[in-house]
């Protein structure tokens, strides 16, 4: 099994969550601090809110070109 660590950066939303689960569990404000230092957080990303990707609504009607585009990768040869 491998035991290499992950070379995996954590997105904005993922350091917020792990910013707010520290500060669950923190003692005090002191403890806090030191424990997002040990995780290289900062409390800003704790408190800031993350915004999240806009997504194209599921039904809306495509553009030629959009629908000229999925049909070339659709009928494209693997």
């Amino acid at each position: 099994m491998d035991n290499a660590i992950s070379s995996h950066e954590p997105t904005p939303e993922e350091r917020h969550r792990a910013a707010r689960a520290v500060a669950g569990q923190a003692k005090d404000a002191n403890e806090l601090r030191e424990l997002l230092a040990m995780l290289g957080l900062s409390p800003a990303e704790g408190r800031a809110p993350v915004p999240r990707p806009r997504r194209q609504p599921a039904n809306r009607t495509l553009t030629i070109p959009e629908l000229t585009e999925f049909f070339q990768r659709a009928t494209a040869p693997a």
